[in-house]
């Protein structure tokens, strides 16, 4: 019983330890991100678009992470050569981030893991079967 009771602590501890860093994140995510970098690696080669890149070609990709878990994205970069918003919702675990978005009245989820370097949000992501990793990097506004 005692032994029971000490892993129930250790793990109580552990949770509320944690609960002011999830917070602090999710507070340094709140507001609007801009891409500054997009790289691909896939089995055909590797693919970086700079900042300067992205401005000469006048790309647009920005990230609303909005209170109560509201997210929206503007993007020109579908390939289309329109400028599309989605809106949907986030949430964050640990180092996760879920986008829950809908487009064209199907929900999606997107899940990426993201680190914050300083006043940049780095996102990666890959595919189902680990064959291709995008890492997009966004500076807060």
């Amino acid at each position: 019983m005692r032994k029971l009771l000490i892993e129930y602590l250790i793990v109580s501890i552990s949770l509320l330890l944690s609960f002011p860093f999830l917070n602090a994140q999710t507070q340094e995510l709140l507001g609007t991100w801009n891409i500054i970098e997009f790289s691909m690696s896939s089995p055909e080669g590797d693919n970086l678009i700079t900042e300067e890149n992205l401005t000469k070609e006048g790309s647009i990709w920005d990230l609303f992470f909005l209170k109560d878990g509201k997210f929206k994205q503007t993007s020109n970069m579908s390939g289309r050569g329109t400028l599309d918003s989605q809106v949907g919702s986030w949430k964050v675990e640990a180092t996760n981030l879920s986008l829950q978005l809908e487009i064209n009245e199907q929900k999606f989820e997107l899940l990426y893991t993201f680190e914050l370097e300083k006043e940049v949000l780095v996102l990666t992501r890959s595919n189902p079967m680990k064959t291709v990793k995008m890492i997009s990097k966004f500076r807060k506004k």
